[in-house]
């Protein structure tokens, strides 16, 4: 067995197989929480508690394991991946499983702030090994997205010694840290990422040319500019607010350069295309979304927190986890009956979610009150979501060991 294909094993039994149980985890403390919020029943945790300990299981416990895994796997020298990939992924198992059991019993405290850091130095051995280990045989625009996500990873990495600092999670310049860290991570890490993914697909990489290497230097030099949206709570002048405007239209107008790459070939047939095309469709929304909700005169929609818990599930649970369990099973790619139900689940769970959670805000916004049991109805959807992962795992589902012949 050569080094390349002893990684692809590698990874995936200790990258991408681990990252579905932390999916399940995390759905399944979200439904959870939507249920007690109906419903409530049990008095062990505060809800508070259950939502720090949610949202890292899905961050870091499901999408970062995925994202190290294809860093290992397509850009870093096989060699040294094959070597560092087993003793990485124990390290990042139990800082998920402390975190996720920290959380639960403390929110932010010593034993999940010390899980945290020891995420944060694994985090940063990846991005050296990135930066000094190259796999070189790889020189194409997914390099230089997954380049630019990992300098966007390790920036934002500043905003919790910051907030650490500034005393707290209260406070204006506490917010200022911790909406800048998020900002950082979902636009820079986060959709970098997935874009270096995704166009490491042959076919997909097969459709670049200047317009999407120009999208992509327009997206890398706006995103630290468009941080001047960030700096509103602290009551900077309006003039710089409608910079930050500026630099967040340009880099949406990057984002939607992309698409028509993106967008699946018709050869793929109906099935196969359902997910990347509804992933397409969501990423412009992202970009326009997010362009609209800096404009100066609209920026309090900003300071809505259900309307950005709507938007982070959009990108978090509507783009990307449909895309990453599209690109490691085999199954939701095959033209079969049982990939079509397994695709509708997922599909009508993220996107029916998603549109509650935009719904509830912007209905009260419209005066508009419709008494129905929202958080019910997202429990089950949860549920069908974990049934349709659950589905995926027992049905000895082919998670892929080799991505880049693909």
């Amino acid at each position: 067995m050569d080094t390349r294909t002893d990684l692809n094993t590698v990874v995936r039994r200790w990258y991408f197989l681990p990252a579905l149980v932390w999916l399940l985890v995390a759905v399944a403390i979200g439904t959870w929480i939507r249920f007690e919020w109906h419903s409530p029943s049990q008095t062990w945790f505060q809800i508070p508690h259950l939502i720090h300990s949610h949202t890292h299981a899905a961050l870091l416990g499901w999408v970062y394991l995925v994202m190290a895994g294809f860093t290992l796997k397509l850009f870093i020298r096989p060699e040294t991946a094959r070597k560092v990939a087993v003793p990485m992924s124990v390290g990042l198992q139990i800082a998920n499983a402390g975190m996720l059991v920290s959380f639960a019993l403390q929110g932010y405290a010593f034993w999940s702030i010390l899980f945290s850091s020891l995420h944060l130095f694994l985090t940063l051995w990846l991005a050296i090994l990135f930066l000094l280990r190259p796999d070189k045989r790889r020189t194409d625009i997914s390099r230089d997205f997954a380049g630019a996500a990992w300098l966007w990873h390790v920036l934002s990495g500043f905003g919790p010694f910051a907030l650490a600092f500034s005393g707290g999670m209260t406070g204006t310049m506490a917010q200022f840290w911790l909406g800048s860290y998020l900002f950082l991570l979902l636009n820079g890490w986060v959709i970098f990422m997935m874009l270096a993914i995704w166009f490491s697909r042959p076919e997909v990489a097969a459709r670049v040319g200047r317009r999407e290497h120009f999208a992509l230097n327009l997206m890398f030099i706006t995103l630290l500019p468009a941080l001047l949206s960030m700096l509103y709570p602290l009551g900077i002048s309006e003039r710089l607010i409608r910079i930050g405007f500026v630099f967040n239209l340009l880099h949406g107008i990057g984002i939607l350069m992309l698409l028509s790459a993106l967008w699946p070939a018709k050869s793929s047939g109906q099935i196969k295309a359902m997910i990347p095309a509804a992933a397409v469709t969501l990423l412009g929304m992202k970009a326009v979304t997010q362009a609209i909700s800096y404009y100066p005169d609209l920026i309090f929609l900003t300071q809505n927190h259900l309307l950005k818990v709507g938007f982070l599930h959009m990108v978090l649970l509507g783009f990307v986890t449909p895309l990453l369990l599209w690109f490691i099973c085999d199954a939701l790619r095959a033209r079969t009956r049982t990939a079509l139900i397994i695709t509708l689940m997922l599909l009508i769970s993220v996107l029916g979610t998603t549109l509650i959670l935009f719904w509830i805000p912007l209905g009260a916004m419209a005066g508009i009150y419709l008494f129905w049991p929202w958080q019910l109805i997202m429990g089950i959807l949860g549920l069908l979501f974990v049934a349709s992962v659950l589905w995926l795992i027992i049905g000895r589902t082919q998670i892929s060991a080799d991505y880049s012949a693909k």
